[in-house]
């Protein structure tokens, strides 16, 4: 996106309270039914660029070529309409286009030049200043026109060879189409809007998989950005029924990804659990309608959204000042680590510019790259393939911690049958107060004695990703987590 973004959440405080507990059989059997969505090996998950380094296809498919030299697993890519160099499709678009103006023949030639990269995604925009500014969730006519569009955008995803799209739901000098107030609908309530709007949602998708009939919907917002206010005054209010209406109308082997774009940054470790929890935990229990619900668990997945900028201090969403290049290395390591551990399946890596505009940020060819950004992403991925811990967390950017250590003992078996109990065991440490277990993404409970017994009738088959968080003895706000530790239910 060529567009500063300046209407994003600067900084998110969160306050890490620890709360000693047993672990309860019920809570593993509900976490493991909500998470279901969790890729608990790491080799699994995947890190998309995109950025102001984004290319037009028609730039792309000459380029493409000489961009296999990042550590990314896919990236996004604009596809301009005919006549257009910059933009790219918009959702609420209401002008029809013909066929020509998708530029076919260039994304078939895409499709065939991609290379190592396996997870791209169409860049789409909301509503953008070149689009029609006239929306309306109530005119019928006009979401003909609409769904029409979302018919060939899901042609584009076809014969491009992407995974689906990347949805930014901020509009450009248009139209904002997720604000509600009672005088922009004539009256109308919130909740006879919201009907509507998530209607709309569900005839979007059901459109958007007419020639693809699995596809994934990474929105950079969506109910976690929606839900966190609900008022006249909230700027993303309708977009929460929007993403329900989604969700309706997804096919099995389609999903929705929730890119967070509010937080753009982990100022401390506990952030990365702190999202994965409110995702699967409590927007669940709070935002997601019964009938959804199902859905919700196998198809709504967290997906994390970083900005590098904001942990490398350049470019106007820059927050942090006075960090030492050693310390932005490692607010970068920290940031990319939990987000990639924690995430359902993908992360998202956004950069703009380094201090001037046209001092674009380009990860393939280093240019204003801050010299170790990319080096990072490989080690990263490397420790994480490999299940091996960080080696420390951070409380703020300025605060390194490196102990205590917690380790799991060798002797743990990792091929279980299902509805065997298991037994783990880790390492006690004189520095240890206690140990907190997560289960693929999620804290289950506390533990003091060196042992962790989890009841594996509640598991399903399948792998599982385990992970004990080490608190220090004498300074509680201090913790480090141990390698990651894979459990392969069979089944019986």
């Amino acid at each position: 996106m060529y567009i500063s973004k300046t209407d994003i959440l600067k900084k998110t405080a969160i306050a890490s309270t620890i709360t000693a507990c047993f672990i309860s059989l019920s809570s593993v059997a509900r976490c493991q039914e909500n998470a279901s969505t969790f890729s608990a090996d790491p080799k699994d998950k995947k890190i998309i660029e995109l950025g102001w380094d984004s290319l037009p296809v028609e730039k792309l498919v000459e380029e493409l070529s000489s961009r296999q030299n990042s550590h990314f697993d896919g990236m996004g890519f604009l596809v301009p309409l005919q006549g257009d160099t910059d933009s790219s499709i918009c959702l609420f678009d209401t002008t029809v286009h013909n066929d020509e103006d998708y530029r076919f023949d260039l994304l078939k030639r895409l499709s065939e030049s991609w290379g190592k990269y396996t997870d791209n995604l169409i860049w789409v925009f909301a509503i953008h200043w070149k689009s029609n500014k006239d929306f309306d969730w109530f005119d019928d006519e006009q979401w003909q026109r609409i769904e029409a569009n979302a018919r060939n955008l899901s042609k584009c995803i076809k014969i491009s060879g992407a995974k689906g799209i990347a949805l930014d739901p901020e509009h450009y000098y248009g139209e904002n189409p997720w604000q509600y107030s009672a005088e922009k609908f004539n009256g109308k309530s919130f909740d006879e809007v919201s009907k509507v709007v998530r209607a709309r949602g569900a005839q979007y998708m059901r459109a958007l998989q007419s020639e693809k009939q699995e596809v994934v919907l990474m929105g950079f917002e969506l109910l976690f950005g929606s839900g966190r206010k609900i008022d006249e005054a909230w700027t993303l209010g309708l977009l929460g029924p929007f993403a329900l209406g989604l969700l309706e109308g997804a096919n099995p082997g389609s999903v929705l990804m929730d890119g967070a774009e509010v937080n753009y940054h982990l100022s401390s470790t506990a952030g990365a659990s702190y999202y994965y929890n409110v995702i699967r935990r409590e927007l669940r229990e709070n935002r997601v309608p019964e009938d959804l619900k199902g859905k919700y668990d196998k198809q709504y997945l967290a997906a994390y959204g970083l900005c590098m900028d904001l942990c490398y201090v350049q470019g106007d969403l820059a927050v942090h000042t006075g960090l030492t290049q050693e310390q932005m290395d490692d607010f970068w390591r920290n940031n990319l680590y939990y987000s990639l551990r924690n995430t359902d399946r993908y992360v998202w890596v956004y950069s703009q510019y380094k201090t001037k505009l046209e001092e674009r940020v380009n990860w393939y060819t280093g240019e204003f790259l801050p010299e170790n950004a990319s080096r990072i992403v490989k080690e990263v991925r490397e420790k994480l393939d490999n299940g091996k811990a960080l080696g420390f967390t951070l409380n703020t950017p300025f605060e390194k911690i490196m102990e205590p250590n917690v380790q799991w003992s060798p002797d743990n078996k990792n091929i279980i049958s299902s509805g065997e109990e298991v037994q783990l065991y880790y390492d006690k440490d004189d520095q240890l107060s206690h140990v907190d277990l997560y289960l693929d993404g999620l804290r289950v409970g506390s533990f003091y004695d060196g042992k962790v017994i989890v009841s594996r009738k509640h598991l399903s088959p399948g792998k599982h990703q385990l992970v004990l968080r080490g608190f220090s003895r004498t300074e509680p706000e201090r913790f480090n987590d141990s390698d990651i530790f894979c459990i392969d239910v069979k089944g019986l």
